[in-house]
């Protein structure tokens, strides 16, 4: 069975070039398959967010390969690819309005029937 994530050689700076370059992360390789859970731990700076940000192209890959069903994360639109991923933050960001129109973020056409569901 193909893996749903597969992350291989991947590496990724920050201030390439400037006197604050930072390795985030460096040569990592990781396979998830379907109906599997990751969790991630380290301390902070380890390149955690910078992992999870590499899989909906929040940053793009800049060695390495990201594949999300077996194609490389780059050959995505990306809306087509951050329809496919579900993120949830670390830190729970709360928005002034109603639940109903928090909901309709997700759908702005949604009927009352679908929000309520």
């Amino acid at each position: 069975m193909e893996p749903v994530l597969e992350i291989k050689n991947l590496s990724h700076v920050y201030g390439v070039d400037t006197p604050f370059e930072h390795v985030a992360l460096d040569n990592v390789s990781l396979t998830v398959g379907r109906g599997e859970f990751v969790g991630l731990i380290g301390p902070t700076g380890s390149g955690k967010s910078t992992l999870i940000g590499l899989i909906p192209r929040f940053y793009d890959v800049q060695e390495g390969c990201v594949k999300v069903d077996g194609c490389d994360v780059r050959q995505y639109p990306l809306e087509t690819l951050r329809r496919k991923i579900g993120l949830v933050p670390q830190k729970a960001l709360l928005f002034k309005g109603t639940i109903r129109e928090h909901l309709l973020w997700g759908d702005e056409g949604a009927a009352d029937d679908a929000i309520y569901d």
